[in-house]
Order: C-alpha cells, then sequence, then structure tokens
C-alpha cells in the first residue's frame, strides 16, 4: 500500500510516518517508481508506536521496544511492567509540579504581604477579609488604576490557590 493509504489506515499523518522512517522505526519497500510500499504489518506496527507515544514513551525507547514487537517475543508482562514504570515517571513529574505551584503560591502571597506592608505605610484602608482580591482592590483603588487593570490582576489573583 502506499503511504498515503497507510496514514489513511493507521490514523496518523503522512508526514509522521516519513519522520518514523527516517529514524528508521519503520522501513518501506521502493516501487520502480520510486514510490514508497508498505505491506499490511505496517498498520500493526505504526498503532503500536502511535499507542507508545501517546503513553509518553521516547521515540528512543520505542526504537528499542519495536524489534522485540516485531518478532511477538514481547510479552503482555514485559509491556505492563513498562507502562507501571511510566505510571511512576508520571507521578513523580506530578509532584514536581505540584511543588512548583506551592512555590508560586507562596510567592504570590510574598509579594501580597509586601503590598500590603506598603499600603499600610500610605494609610491605604484594607478590610481583613483574608482575601487577596479585597487587599487588591483597596490597594488599587487607592494608587487610582484603572478599572480594566484592576480586572486584569482580579484574573491571575483569582485563579485557584
Amino acid at each position: 500500500m502506499q503511504i498515503s493509504e497507510l496514514a489513511r489506515r493507521a490514523g496518523i499523518s503522512v508526514h509522521t510516518i516519513r519522520h518514523y522512517e527516517s529514524l528508521g522505526l519503520i522501513e518501506a519497500t521502493r516501487r520502480p517508481s520510486g514510490y514508497r510500499e508498505f505491506d499490511d504489518s505496517m498498520i500493526r506496527e505504526l498503532r503500536f508506536v502511535v499507542m507508545s507515544r501517546q503513553t509518553g514513551f521516547s521515540l528512543k525507547r520505542i526504537a528499542e521496544v519495536l524489534p522485540a514487537y516485531r518478532t511477538g517475543s514481547l510479552t503482555i508482562e514485559q509491556m505492563i511492567a513498562m507502562l507501571e514504570d511510566r505510571i511512576a515517571e508520571v507521578d513523580a513529574e506530578i509532584a514536581k509540579r505540584h511543588t512548583l505551584r506551592k512555590r508560586l503560591v507562596a510567592h504570590i502571597d510574598w509579594f501580597l504581604e509586601r503590598q500590603k506592608r506598603a499600603a499600610n505605610k500610605q494609610g491605604v484602608s484594607v478590610t481583613k477579609t483574608g482575601s487577596r482580591l479585597a487587599f487588591a482592590s483597596a490597594l488599587m483603588t487607592s494608587a487610582g488604576v484603572t478599572i480594566a487593570s484592576t480586572q486584569a490582576v482580579f484574573m491571575v489573583l483569582s485563579s485557584p490557590a
């Protein structure tokens, strides 16, 4: 089959197939006309590659596993183990992102506290509601900030903590 039919049947673009071929993940034979020719087994291999990419495996890792997949020697247990390892990687990344989010919120709180102290020095009255928005509103109103810029800051400050 030609590359366009393979792309349609595998559910990926012709460009992606050419990329995978250039990396040596798949191979095509060439017709006398120079067109690529793929056999039906390429659909199965491309689906494996696509599913592996969708679950976050690198092309390098896929290239390491693909020969065992082609020969049928890649067992379900091995595939499950690789997926469990990938889950552990994702969990570690989520934990890192959660830590980063906490750090970002702490920085916002630090800046707001600095603003609060500066407002108190200027005699700005801030109601004690515990809300970042109430403080920002009082500070911005006292500074004569426009409604549009106040709303922009509210959007940033009102994102879930």
